[in-house]
């Protein structure tokens, strides 16, 4: 059974108002991600508010590599936006 990266966030209880795209460090929308037939990364929607800190766990190849990559601009994603700082990063004619 091939494994599939899926992110389930887990956020302070304290209230806080949510930034928003422009204002967040790192946002990925509607990420996924093949290499040739295996899909790696399936429909990521992360939103890593500026001094927030974020842990990806899950077994060998599930994608936990490729979606950093991906964050990081190392790797062009199959579909979805990755915003960096407000400002695109990848998707929709964008690659850094």
């Amino acid at each position: 059974m091939q494994q599939v990266l899926r992110i389930e966030t887990v956020r302070p209880t304290r209230v806080r108002q949510e930034d928003t795209r422009e204002e967040a460090g790192l946002v990925m929308e509607g990420i996924s991600h093949a290499y040739g037939p295996n899909e790696v990364v399936s429909n990521i929607n992360l939103t890593i508010n500026a001094g927030e800190l974020l842990c990806l766990l899950g077994p060998s190849g599930c994608g936990k590599t490729t979606t950093l990559r991906i964050a990081a601009g190392l790797e062009r994603p199959r579909s979805g936006q990755v915003w960096i700082g407000g400002r695109p990063g990848a998707g929709q004619g964008v690659f850094l």
